[in-house]
């Protein structure tokens, strides 16, 4: 059994891959709508804007700046919608 720590280690781990991994962001930072996929309420920087992400076991689609949305995606606890 995994405890809290080995998910938040694995997440974040996650984003730092995908901060230097290249794809289309708006450099504006206008808004864009994922759907999170996470089992767990989590609360998230976005790496590029800095914006915290508070998400919970009930959100479906959550609106992120479009510069946070392809390191999001990249961790699976997010999808496009």
């Amino acid at each position: 059994m995994t405890c809290c720590g080995d998910r938040r280690a694995r997440l974040t781990q996650g984003l730092r891959a995908a901060q230097s991994a290249p794809g289309r962001v708006s450099p504006t930072g206008g808004r864009t709508t994922l759907r999170y996929r996470g089992p767990v309420p989590m609360v998230l920087r976005g790496t590029a804007s800095g914006e915290i992400y508070q998400l919970t076991e009930a959100d479906v689609a959550v609106e992120v700046d479009s510069r946070d949305a392809v390191a999001l995606i990249r961790t699976a606890w997010f999808a496009s919608s």
